[in-house]
């Protein structure tokens, strides 16, 4: 009996033995790993979302029919992490047929400036730039449908107290050709801490917050086509409201590849405002769009949302109503978002 006890002890301060060396060859291989100067990587970090769409027309036509079915407009898969300082992030959609990479891009640090490099979105509109998953209205206004396209390049950004501002060098119009796509941007804090990344009134801070921006841009290999969008956007938790205007000059802009499209010499504007029923449970808002074609075309959108769990789990409800000279148009749409 004796011996099987010293026999067990044995063992047991066997298998601490063997322990206690592994710990210490792991630390010995994390100072080795300092020492020679290596980089630890982390990540990467998987998130995304998934959109279910329903959409009601008897204006809109279809293959012959009515619009009226279901759609999977986004489902979105994210690869997010560093290496040392260098930050990257690579997101794809499989609801796409075509053009499945969406971002890809690599940060950079450089001192008192944020760096980018890869393909993204440009900072021109704040609509634009806006994750699609953090809207309020299920469809951007028009003015930002034009900046929702990415492109290859690099971008310069930076914060001074109040005042951020953003520079991008894309491809543009002739993609790998010598002319670039230039833009900027300026956007000031006029109250609080800004506006920050969601469209609406959901999470925000009980006193208002407030943003200014003015944005140009100039693809160099179209004739003529340069903008300026001039941008103002207050919230607080319980409502929102906001303007864009967007001046363009006679190239207009072709926009993202299926997407709208804003005509030469044109200045398209939108005004909106949201308002929290109950507590980040319920949310209504209205939205009018003046496109400034050769049609006269507008839009007046109704929109409703209920958070279950932020935007992380919602379901969306709108009711759009479009005024044209090229004709008239309803349509009822209902989408329900989960985040993981």
């Amino acid at each position: 009996m004796k011996l099987l006890s010293i026999g067990a002890a044995a063992l047991t301060l066997s298998g601490i033995s063997v322990a206690s060396e592994t710990d210490y060859s792991s630390f010995d291989k994390d100072i080795e790993a300092l020492v020679s100067g290596q980089v630890a990587a982390a990540g990467p970090h998987i998130a995304g979302y998934l959109q279910v769409l329903y959409q009601n027309s008897g204006d809109i036509m279809v293959g012959g029919n009515d619009l009226g079915g279901f759609e999977i407009p986004r489902a979105r898969v994210s690869f997010t992490g560093e290496h040392g300082e260098y930050g990257y992030k690579v997101q794809v959609d499989a609801a796409r047929s075509t053009d499945i990479l969406l971002d890809a891009y690599i940060d950079i640090p450089v001192s008192n400036v944020s760096a980018r490099a890869g393909m993204f979105k440009a900072g021109i509109s704040r609509g634009g730039q806006l994750s699609s998953s953090k809207l309020f209205f299920i469809n951007r206004s028009q003015i930002a449908d034009l900046f929702d396209n990415r492109d290859t390049g690099v971008m310069l950004s930076g914060d001074f107290d109040q005042l951020g501002w953003m520079l991008t060098l894309h491809n543009g119009a002739d993609m790998q050709g010598d002319e670039l796509r230039v833009s900027g941007r300026i956007e000031f804090d006029v109250m609080g801490n800004g506006i920050g990344n969601v469209e609406g009134a959901f999470g925000g801070p009980d006193e208002m917050t407030g943003t200014v921006a003015l944005a140009l841009y100039d693809d160099g290999s179209v004739n003529d086509g340069t903008g300026t969008l001039v941008e103002a956007h207050m919230a607080t938790g319980e409502f929102s409201f906001g303007a864009e205007i967007l001046d363009a000059d006679v190239g207009g802009i072709a926009g993202a590849p299926g997407g709208s499209a804003l005509p030469g010499d044109s200045t398209a504007f939108s005004v909106y405002g949201t308002y929290m029923l109950t507590p980040d449970q319920w949310e209504i808002g209205l939205r009018f769009q003046d496109f400034d074609d050769t049609n006269d075309t507008t839009i007046i959108d109704l929109g409703v949302n209920r958070y279950i769990d932020g935007h992380g789990l919602k379901y969306s409800f709108g009711y759009s109503t479009i005024d044209s000279d090229a004709g008239d148009a309803d349509l009822l749409q209902a989408m329900l978002q989960l985040s993981f």
